[in-house]
This record gives C-alpha cells, structure tokens and sequence, in this order.
C-alpha cells in the first residue's frame, strides 16, 4: 500500500529491511520510504528525493501510515529526518498552510 504523505507531496511505504541495508542503514532500521515525489511539492521544492528513507517527522519517529498522520497532525513546517547514502540530514519542509 502506497500513501500519500498528504500535504508533504510524497508517496511512502514502509521501510523494508533490504531497502534499510541499500541506503548504508542496518536493517532493523524502522522508517517510510519514499517511493514518489510529486513534482512541484512541498517536498521536492525541500529536496526530497525518491528513494530516500524518512526516519522521524518533527522528532518523533515514524513507521507506519499512521506513524506519518498523527506526525503531520501539528500545523506549521514539519522537520523531517531524512536518510539518503549512508547519511542523514534535517530537512524542513515548507507546506504553506
């Protein structure tokens, strides 16, 4: 199942134990994948790329659809923590509420 992380622009499906291990993380390593990035949405326009893995949305971490929404439910910019070739990196998103 694909999900679309709503107002970020992002489609994300659960972080596989393979998918963690491909992006240098051990595979324990719980998190969304992103498995699309909408053109011209709040994510892309933050640099998110397809492939990247998101660890934590506003310091709480996130593993599931519902992981994301209850994240997301807070208004203002979320801070996502952004897995991508062995290193992560702080990533807000400006979604214009």
């Amino acid at each position: 199942e694909n999900s679309e992380g709503g107002k970020l622009g992002l489609n994300l499906q659960p972080l596989t134990p393979d998918f963690a291990q491909r992006l240098g993380l051990p595979e324990d390593t719980k998190g969304m994948l992103v498995a699309e990035v909408v053109a011209n949405g709040a994510a892309a326009s933050a640099g998110i790329q397809k492939g990247d893995a998101i660890l934590e949305i506003n310091r709480q971490p996130v593993a599931s659809f519902e992981d994301v929404r209850r994240a997301l439910e807070n208004p203002g910019n979320p801070l996502l923590l952004v897995a991508r070739d062995g290193q992560t990196l702080f990533v807000t998103v400006e979604v214009g509420d």
